[in-house]
């Protein structure tokens, strides 16, 4: 049976168009809220600096490997489910980013042949 955490890991976020939740969303709301603790409770737990949490959990910064292992060996779910959902936020955000880029003109390959429109000649 799969866990709130690993839901959210797992559902379609890789689609287009869809926009995975940053991890410390995630971490915030199913994880500290979910069980009336604070910030400064969790960060103390896996021994992380409560700045460090506080903004993971504002999504201003990444989940990093040393937050999640920190996370997991305090019982905070298991860093490769940290880890996939910040790869797939990742790869959200630079879709985003990338589609909002006007289309690039092709180039031509420098050993592509060139191809001239024939005219017919008249005798």
């Amino acid at each position: 049976m799969r866990t709130a955490l690993q839901e959210h890991a797992h559902a379609a976020p890789v689609a287009q168009g869809v926009n995975p939740a940053h991890p410390g969303a995630i971490l915030r709301t199913e994880m500290i809220e979910a069980q009336h603790l604070t910030v400064a409770d969790v960060a103390r737990r896996a021994g992380l600096p409560r700045t460090s949490l506080s903004r993971l959990t504002n999504c201003r910064g990444p989940m990093n490997a040393e937050i999640a292992l920190r996370l997991e060996r305090a019982g905070f779910g298991a860093a490769r489910v940290w880890m996939t959902m910040q790869a797939l936020y990742d790869l959200a955000q630079a879709r985003k980013e990338l589609d909002a880029e006007p289309p690039k003109p092709r180039e031509a390959r420098e050993d592509a042949p060139v191809v001239t429109k024939r005219t017919r000649s008249r005798p």
